[in-house]
């Protein structure tokens, strides 16, 4: 179910859903914790969706198979592997298709 905006803003505190005053508090973001976020957003967008080659683990055992989706202990077996990068380089992501309209 979808929160409306004027909700939102009354949830997050502002009084009467309104603007507040006070200017928002600026959150300065490390080159690591910067990465780290977008990893786990590239990971999110994976889960789900079918790997486009086998994914091994460093003795050779597979994680995944050729289409097989990737879950949460996918991606946990390929972190503790050090093959994640690995296995998000091979996402299935289909090929937007060509428009019908002419």
């Amino acid at each position: 179910m979808r929160v409306p905006s004027y909700l939102k803003q009354v949830q997050m505190g502002s009084p009467g859903g309104g603007r507040t005053r006070e200017e928002p508090i600026a959150v300065k973001l490390s080159e690591e914790q910067i990465a780290q976020v977008l990893k786990e957003k590239e990971i999110r967008a994976a889960l789900g969706r079918p790997v486009k080659r086998i994914i091994r683990d460093e003795w050779g055992e597979i994680i995944l198979e050729v289409g097989d989706l990737i879950t949460h202990k996918a991606v946990l077996r390929a972190r503790q592997a050090g093959v994640l990068d690995v296995l998000l380089s091979s996402v299935y992501r289909r090929k937007s298709q060509p428009s019908l309209n002419t």
